[in-house]
Formats: C-alpha cells, structure tokens, sequence
C-alpha cells in the first residue's frame, strides 16, 4: 500500500505536473480530493493501484512514474509558474498575493516535500513573528543579507536571524531570487502551520 509520503507526492504531482493526453486504465485509477483552502492543509486522500508494466505508482503514463528506479520516492519536482500559483491560490492564497510571491524567484520554480525537523531560516527586524520567505542561507550581516535576499527595497532591515524549524510534512515552492544574490534561494512556505517559529538572534553590523 503506498504511505502517506508517497500519496502526498502524487497529489502534489497531480496538480502541478504538465498535463498529458495520456488516459488512466481500469487497472490504474487514481482518486483525490481538492485541497482544504480554509485550513491550508497540503494533503489529499489518494487511492491508486500500481502499474504492470513498470511494478511502481505513476500518474499518467509510465514516463511519469513518482518513484525512482534507484533512489526511491522522489520528494521535489520543477514546475511552471502558472502551475505554481495554481496551486498555491488551491492552498487558500489570493491569487494576487500568489502571483507577486512567485515573482520574486528568478530561474526555475521548483516544488518540494519538506518532513519534519528540517531547518530554516527567516530574517526580519524583529526576535519573533512569522513569515512566509525562508532560506537556508547564513549571513554574517545584515547588509550582507539584505543584498543577498534583496530585502532593502521592503525595508526589511535583517537584523534578526530567525530559527525556523519544519515540524510536518508539507509542500514549500523553492528558487533563485531576483534581483538576489546568486546561488541563494528562497522558500515560500504554503502551510505555516506545519512550521515552528523561533526566537530570533541579532546580526551584528
């Protein structure tokens, strides 16, 4: 039976996947309900059986398959803007708010599945509070974050970097940012519910 991991994957895929004119056999159906846009829960209730042919869950096709030969489930998966704000407004976000988030990221869009204890990092001009941009990145200060994160022109002062630890499994949009440093990406968070929001320490100068 597939696990809750894997069943979130396929939801996640099933939304923000390109579609195909490839159609589901008897054998292969997959059923899921919408995502609850009032609780901003990511997850879906999947069903699906698996495919003769290739022996592993897949979507559409069997080029499709969620799962990896070699190194099992996959957890990430770039997709189109429009793809992306498709289901961030599905994940109860306005569709402008959606849009300008998205804007900011430079390259490719990428969508990924966050489990738990993975750490993050939020920065802003308070100890505490919650946001929806995260990184892994760490600078020494907070001028080096604000060009990096491009945060002066929101009158961020990043004086504060703020631990943000994942405390469930849930679906982040990840990517370049523009106008940004290169090579440092961003999270946008879609459930903040499935964060915990620490205290933050200050920069020096």
């Amino acid at each position: 039976m597939p696990t809750w991991t894997h069943r979130l994957l396929v939801a996640l895929l099933l939304v923000l996947a390109p579609a195909t004119t490839a159609t589901l056999s008897a054998n292969s159906r997959l059923e899921f309900s919408s995502l609850d846009a009032s609780s901003r829960q990511v997850e879906a209730d999947v069903t699906a059986t698996l495919h003769r042919d290739c022996g592993r869950c897949w979507l559409r096709s069997a080029a499709e398959c969620s799962v990896a030969p070699s190194s099992g489930l996959r957890t990430s998966t770039v997709v189109s803007a429009e793809r992306a704000q498709q289901f961030m407004v599905k994940s109860g976000f306005p569709p402008n708010r959606a849009a300008g988030f998205l804007d900011s990221i430079d390259g490719p869009i990428t969508a990924r599945l966050v489990r738990p204890g993975e750490q993050f990092g939020r920065y802003a001009g308070k100890p505490t509070g919650e946001g929806s941009f995260l990184t892994k990145s760490v600078f020494g200060s907070p001028s080096q974050a604000q060009d990096a994160l491009y945060l002066r022109p929101f009158n961020n002062p990043a004086t504060y970097r703020q631990p943000v630890t994942s405390t469930g499994r849930s679906i982040v949009i990840e990517g370049g940012i523009k106008n940004g440093a290169p090579g440092v990406r961003q999270t946008i968070i879609i459930n903040r519910g499935a964060f915990g929001f620490g205290t933050g320490e200050p920069l020096l100068p």
